[in-house]
């Protein structure tokens, strides 16, 4: 019913039950908002596709403020994380659409293997605003691309942080599974690349984590925060690129990079979006 609504149309979903998902929503037109009651929607982590996927200029809001909601991956198998899925995160913003979060929404346990973002990821112009909520123990493990545990905004997309935590989430690269040793492992909470934009002006990024599973590599940058040029991307005659950090608010704090940044990383070394 909601994707075969108008652009202009408005929905809301309340939940009143706890619900397990085995897929990927697809979500496009309109406004829709999601209210949790206090319940958790879970997508079952096994799937090679699970989350919610937003696109054709859409806006989805992960809840009001006045209302706890839960978006969750729950594993079926123990490896079920930690093998080569080349998915991207839970939540999927494309094509010039918006993902609103506010006071009360928690986006938890959602972990890639080889991709850009463990809980969202922003590709073409999208934009992920977050006004509140949490975001926890999310990341990408191993793979020949670990990129924004949290977030990843790429291809001319926003991040943009009014409020809410980012904890506990991290990138750890190294051997995976297929043999292949990641490049580049950046960004344990928030990542950037090819001309996006990361805004922060409150919230608290804290405990994030960009590790090797292996020591003696290096490559390793951003704890909390990374922008790494795409190999799109051409700087101008001053040497800019095109991805940018503005923070005139917040707290970055208690990160860890393996090599370099332990909070901010902002770097002319090419990664492959």
């Amino acid at each position: 019913a909601i994707n075969g609504a108008s652009e202009t149309d408005f929905s809301v979903i309340d939940l009143t039950a706890d619900i397990e998902y085995v897929g990927r929503l697809s979500l496009s037109k309109g406004t829709t908002t999601l209210i949790g009651n206090g319940y958790t929607l879970s997508f079952l982590a096994s799937s090679s596709e699970l989350g919610i996927s937003i696109s054709n200029g859409a806006t989805r809001n992960l809840g009001d403020g006045s209302s706890l909601l839960t978006i969750q991956a729950k594993k079926q198998n123990e490896n079920d994380f930690y093998t080569n899925n080349d998915r991207p995160g839970m939540l999927v913003v494309d094509k010039d659409s918006i993902l609103n979060m506010y006071d009360g929404a928690t986006l938890k346990d959602a972990i890639n293997n080889n991709y850009f973002g463990g809980a969202v990821t922003l590709y073409q112009e999208a934009t992920f605003h977050m006004y509140g909520g949490t975001i926890t123990n999310c990341g990408v493990y191993g793979g020949s691309v670990c990129y924004g545990g949290a977030v990843a905004a790429i291809n001319g997309s926003k991040f943009i942080m009014d409020g809410g935590i980012i904890e506990n989430c991290f990138v750890k690269g190294g051997y995976s599974d297929n043999g292949i040793w990641t490049r580049y492992c950046a960004g344990g909470a928030v990542f950037a690349t090819n001309y996006s934009l990361i805004e922060i002006n409150g919230g608290i990024i804290r405990n994030c984590r960009a590790e090797f599973l292996e020591a003696g590599y290096t490559g390793v940058v951003g704890g909390a925060i990374a922008i790494l040029r795409s190999s799109k991307e051409r700087p101008n005659s001053y040497g800019v690129i095109g991805s940018e950090l503005r923070m005139t608010g917040g707290t970055i704090t208690g990160n860890y990079s393996g090599e370099m940044g332990g909070g901010i990383a902002v770097l002319g070394a090419q990664c492959s979006a």
